[in-house]
């Protein structure tokens, strides 16, 4: 986990939240990924990402300047 107390957050912040589950893997994409049919991880994973996003909000001073969310890339 990446130590929030290094971000300056009185910088202009921005987001990107790498999603590595995909249908197939595009020829041109560098981004790890990989296939999940697990439901019950897919959950979990989706739980901790959303915690972390909080606990960085929390700890800013304003919202994100641009936020991406997905996979690959953008």
């Amino acid at each position: 986990m990446f130590p929030l107390q290094s971000c300056d957050f009185g910088r202009q912040t921005s987001l990107y939240v790498h999603i590595p589950f995909c249908v197939k893997k595009c020829s041109y994409c560098a981004f790890y990924s990989g296939s999940c049919t697990d439901l019950s991880f897919l959950q979990k994973f989706t739980d901790t990402v959303c915690h972390e996003i909080k606990e960085v909000v929390n700890q800013m001073q304003g919202p994100f300047y641009t936020a991406f969310i997905g996979g690959g890339n953008p």
